[in-house]
């Protein structure tokens, strides 16, 4: 099992967070955005340490994985739109899953699909559909 992470006064363990002493309002936003940066962008880092590892050790990667259950489901979506999703194509104002769409199409299509989905604020499940379309036009061709 993971050792916690101390964070300020705050100790974050696997089911929650628990304080040293009271904390500063300054204290406490530290170790809360870590919190909310580490839920929203850690798939990313989950692939890109993956692939990485892949590249490096081959097979042998899979022994670096913990052995706690995390979702098989979940490292794999990680890896696979990672690795679909050039680290230059990202766009940080998107959600992992606005990149998961677009992760099948070519690199020139990702770029024009995301760049459409910031000018336009679309959701996810929007850009699916753009996404979609694009795929269709490609393939005509």
């Amino acid at each position: 099992m993971m050792q916690p992470i101390q964070l300020g006064p705050f100790t974050l363990g696997a089911t929650g967070a628990t304080m040293n002493i009271a904390p500063t309002l300054e204290q406490f936003a530290m170790p809360l955005e870590f919190s909310l940066y580490t839920q929203r962008y850690s798939p990313w880092w989950i692939g890109d340490l993956v692939n990485w590892a892949e590249g490096r050790f081959g097979d042998d990667a899979q022994q670096a994985l913990p052995n706690e259950s995390f979702s098989c489901g979940l490292i794999e979506r990680s890896r696979s739109v990672a690795a679909g999703v050039k680290l230059s194509i990202r766009r940080p104002e998107l959600s992992f899953s606005h990149h998961r769409e677009v992760a099948c199409l070519s690199q020139a299509l990702q770029q024009q699909a995301l760049a459409y989905a910031v000018e336009r604020n679309l959701t996810s499940g929007e850009l699916r559909k753009h996404a979609k379309m694009l795929r269709l036009q490609d393939t005509m061709q």
